[in-house]
């Protein structure tokens, strides 16, 4: 078979007709879930230029810790950081595009398929066409795909499929080529690969892929020798990803063993249980309701064989899959192919290795030619009641164009769900009504939105308080549930109840800082400055090397309290070492502290420095205007009191005049020193005014 290059641009172009209307409600869906921790609080991907150590730190970017991480998709993230910062719109765009470039190499790598030696003579050319097409569209518009293509860290498992369907392309061309220049195709094919596995790690199982295509395809393509260094090919292949696995576990193969002691399963448990899953993923594919799709799932552990009585049918259903695969290859080997590339690519992340127990986007690899059998049986029989019934063949046909267009329609429905923070997470709570995880981060969404209310946070709280009482898949989750709950009751108001939830989180898990910085802050909001310095002590000796900017940040704001400026000199020099001259309230607290050591130039320098990185506020001036009193210049004083009129309303200064000092609440601001500067340039307004003819009579 040959194929021309304007089919296949026919194809392309037909292909992004079909999929970006079906995605197109996406392109402006917010960041959610681990696309906060994975890219938009992560400063390693936040790129502005290309120096070498720049976008070598990209590969280093895993969230929490550092070390080499995905770099493929990493780098990609950074790219779109430097074109488009925090907008999503461009993240969802080259997720989109990914989709539409996976889609058409999976096209081309089925026709590749039958050029092979099993499929050539049983398929005309326009019939491979036909279902490489189709199979391609049903794959494409499948909604068990949106979770990965719309779910924007989820582009590294687009791009281990895209690189693993186009190493599979390229090693078929290469085993096709009658030429000797056609073996040139390894070398794409050998980068695929490495890419692949560089995305995400469940592509190591390619080359036992590529043993499947010799076993099925191509075994009868070369004999003796030939065919045994194709073998020893894919062993080797194999071998490397076997020695990649063990460099990235660090030389410790039973790493994963470790992962149990934070999860509420076993590692029985857990292989016993994903048999159900795997199968129930199977159910999603060929029966994709928008009602079945969820970002979280209901999963009910298998505790034995037969607890749920499920468990030892779904092994033994799994297992007669595999047994018939192997059985009918040699007669239907796309079946075959099929059903073994599903349940391999699934072996990774679906079988031992602790990780939580379901998630649809990884379904995204292992799918690819699954519905290659199913459109060779449509074909089948469209071919077959072509003449013989009509009416069989358009019923047939109005079938598989029902499916493709009820498909697309139920991926945009179910893109819906993502267009919001709490659309995705009510979706979720409402679906797996027992995951305490959907709660938590509705809760999240409602109690820290834009446009958060009083009655939203008191439903946040609610939310909160019966999560907790879940079994969450990781062990620790309840701290953070409870840190949550006492970050909201702060804001709430009820103190009490705050500094228990946060002291139940650290109780839960000594080891998590973030309940800790934020029992410091909430000591500082209500005064008990000792206990603070005490507790924000404690937390930077826990915290090490994980020291972070904004730990010594809550120090310094309970050092200037304390009126221990200098030393909270000390901690503010770490904190911009961390994270220099970016954080507005660590250059306000260093102006602050340089203002009460007599600094006054230099303090003046970091308040206007602040204001340059935020929107006008208030205290902004109240701080200049204290400083230039601090350091005798009246006059100075004067002049910012000026501007302060200029920018905000006169009743909201004295309002704010009024409720100052606000200890836990505001930078220390001495009130009786800017109040007689306002207060006099106020008088001076007035009378400038009334000598103006300005003031009415």
């Amino acid at each position: 078979m040959s194929f021309s290059h304007p089919r296949l641009l026919t194809v392309l172009v037909f292909l992004i007709c079909l999929i970006v209307p079906i995605y197109s409600n996406t392109l402006h869906a917010p960041w959610q879930y681990d696309d906060h921790p994975n890219i938009l609080y992560n400063p390693q991907l936040h790129l502005t230029d290309f120096d070498a150590d720049a976008v070598r730190q990209t590969f280093f970017t895993q969230a929490g810790r550092e070390r080499f991480y995905r770099p493929v998709p990493n780098f990609s993230f950074a790219l779109n950081w430097f074109v488009g910062r925090d907008n999503p719109f461009g993240y969802h765009l080259v997720n989109i595009v990914i989709h539409v470039l996976t889609a058409f190499f999976l096209y081309l790598t089925i026709l590749q398929l039958f050029r092979t030696p099993a499929l050539c003579r049983r398929y005309s050319i326009d019939d491979a066409v036909f279902v490489s097409l189709i199979s391609a569209m049903l794959w494409a518009v499948n909604p068990i795909q949106t979770q990965t293509v719309t779910y924007i860290v989820q582009r590294m498992a687009q791009m281990a499929a895209l690189f693993y369907v186009s190493g599979m392309f390229f090693y078929l061309k290469a085993r096709l080529s009658s030429s000797g220049c056609g073996r040139w195709y390894f070398l794409p094919a050998a980068l695929m690969f490495c890419c692949a596995v560089f995305s995400k790690e469940n592509a190591v199982m390619f080359p036992v892929v590529l043993f499947f295509l010799e076993l099925l395809f191509l075994r009868r393509r070369t004999n003796g020798a030939g065919h045994r260094f194709h073998l020893v090919l894919c062993c080797l292949a194999l071998g490397a990803g076997l020695i990649g696995v063990v460099m990235f576990a660090k030389g410790d193969i039973l790493f994963f063993l470790k992962g149990y002691s934070d999860r509420p399963f076993s590692l029985l448990e857990r292989t016993l249980t994903e048999p159900r899953i795997v199968l129930f993923y199977l159910s999603q594919i060929f029966y994709p309701l928008p009602s079945r799709l969820s970002i979280s799932h209901d999963v009910l552990l298998s505790r034995s064989l037969f607890s749920p009585w499920t468990t030892f049918p779904a092994i033994m259903l799994t297992g007669l899959l595999v047994v018939m695969a192997v059985s009918v290859r040699r007669r239907y080997p796309l079946l075959a192919f099929a059903i073994l590339f599903y349940f391999v690519n699934h072996s990774v992340e679906s079988t031992i290795i602790p990780l939580e127990l379901i998630f649809e986007h990884r379904n995204y690899l292992p799918s690819l030619f699954l519905f290659v059998p199913v459109t060779a049986v449509f074909l089948y029989l469209l071919k077959r009641y072509a003449s013989r019934n009509r009416l069989v063949f358009w019923a047939v046909g109005i079938c598989l164009l029902s499916v493709i267009i009820f498909w697309g329609r139920f991926s945009y429905e179910r893109n819906s769900a993502w267009g919001s923070i709490e659309t995705l997470w009510y979706d979720a709570s409402r679906k797996a009504p027992n995951q305490p995880g959907p709660l938590n981060n509705l809760a999240a969404a409602l109690g820290w939105g834009k446009q958060s209310t009083l009655a939203d946070k008191e439903l946040a709280v609610r939310l909160l308080t019966k999560a907790i009482t879940l079994e969450h898949p990781r062990r620790n989750f309840r701290s953070r549930m409870y840190d949550n709950l006492g970050t909201l009751l702060m804001e709430l108001g009820d103190f009490a109840q705050a500094e228990t939830a946060y002291q139940k989180a650290i109780d839960l898990d000594p080891n998590f800082l973030k309940p800790r910085h934020n029992l410091a802050r909430f000591l500082a909001r209500t005064a008990q400055w000792q206990k603070a310095l005490a507790e924000i002590e404690s937390l930077l000796h826990l915290s090490g090397e994980h020291d972070r900017a904004e730990y010594y940040q809550t120090q310094a704001y309970i050092l200037l309290w304390m009126n221990l400026p200098d030393k909270a000199l000390a901690s503010l020099q770490k904190a911009l070492i961390k994270d220099p001259y970016n954080s507005p309230l660590t250059l306000y607290y260093t102006g602050s502290a340089l203002s009460r050591t007599g600094e006054y130039a230099r303090a003046e320098w970091f308040y206007k420095l602040a204001q340059f990185r935020q929107p006008v506020k208030m205290r902004t001036f109240l701080l200049l205007i204290e400083n230039s009193v601090r350091a005798g210049e009246r006059s100075a004083a004067e002049q910012y009191a000026r501007i302060l009129f200029s920018e905000f309303d006169v009743y909201d200064i004295f309002k704010t005049l009024k409720t100052l000092p606000e200890p836990g609440k505001t930078i220390p601001v001495e009130k009786n020193l800017v109040t007689p500067v306002i207060k006099t340039v106020f008088y001076a307004i007035a009378r400038e005014a009334e000598e103006k003819g300005i003031l009415p009579e």
